[in-house]
This record gives structure tokens, C-alpha cells and sequence, in this order.
């Protein structure tokens, strides 16, 4: 998701949340905001690649991630491994343990489904949801910052 279009991005997501919030349908409230992260990781771990790609360039250096095929199939990537990854470019703790965080909830809610208590697992989904629009907001402004660099570097 690209930064220019979060504004209206997020009244839109929001507006669908608090209709599946509404109608007590809190597993698929997780369901469209992992769709949301996925994302805006790929969007996010794209424009670090391409800013380090100019830096690295103007010092004489090669940089293509690209080339890598474990690192090309950003598409085919987990969230987890998307966390994993953007952790390379981003040293922020906070963020890497909101994504961890959502993360865990996610996998409880895909795949480990039928071992959870349903109404703790609601629970946990509800008490996440600002936290989740936090991790965006600061993902966002990563973004801003990565595009003020490119800016400068060109």
C-alpha cells in the first residue's frame, strides 16, 4: 500500500472492520487486516531495497535483491518472513514485536484455530485492533521518511 493512498486506504478498511466488528465476525476482522500488513511489509521492504540500491550506487556498488531468489519472491512470503526480512532494513523493536505480536494472533486464528477458546482468541483480535492501526501509522511514517531520503539521494 503506498503511503499517498493510507488516507483513504484506511477509512475504507476501517469502515469494513466496524461492520464485521458489528456483526460479531472477529476471525475475519484478522483475515483482511493480515491482507492490509502483507501489504504494506512488501510495499515497505520494496522502497528499502530501492533506496539502499541508489545509496549503494552512488558509492559504486552493486546491490539487486532481486537476483536473489530466496529474497525475489517477496509475493510468496509468509508474514513471518516478511517480518524476518524487513528486520534487515528496520531496527525499530517496537515494530518488529507489533508485527510479532499480530502475527501470533493471525496463526491462531488460521492455523490453530480448533485448539483456541474462541471467545479469549474474539478477546485478543478486539484488544488488538488500535494496536494494529499504531503499527500502521509507524510503518507509514517509515515510508515518508524512506521517500524524503530518496529524495535527497537522487
Amino acid at each position: 500500500m503506498k503511503s499517498q493512498n493510507w488516507g483513504a486506504y484506511k477509512s475504507k478498511i476501517e469502515e469494513r472492520v466496524q461492520l464485521l466488528k458489528k456483526d460479531g465476525y472477529y476471525l475475519e476482522i484478522v483475515f483482511l487486516l493480515s491482507v492490509v500488513l502483507e501489504r504494506e511489509l512488501k510495499d515497505l521492504i520494496f522502497m528499502f531495497e530501492e533506496v539502499s540500491a541508489r545509496e549503494l550506487k552512488s558509492i559504486n556498488i552493486r546491490f539487486c535483491p532481486q537476483n536473489n531468489p530466496l529474497l525475489a519472491k517477496k509475493e510468496q512470503m509468509t508474514l513471518g518472513r516478511l517480518k524476518n526480512y524487513l528486520n534487515i532494513y528496520c531496527d525499530d523493536e517496537n515494530i518488529m514485536s507489533l508485527i510479532g505480536s499480530f502475527n501470533k494472533i493471525r496463526i491462531k486464528s488460521i492455523h490453530r484455530l480448533l485448539d483456541e477458546n474462541i471467545g479469549d482468541l474474539e478477546e485478543e483480535i478486539l484488544n488488538f485492533q488500535p494496536k494494529f492501526y499504531t503499527l500502521m501509522e509507524r510503518l507509514v511514517d517509515i515510508e515518508i521518511e524512506l521517500i524524503n531520503k530518496e529524495a535527497r539521494v537522487k
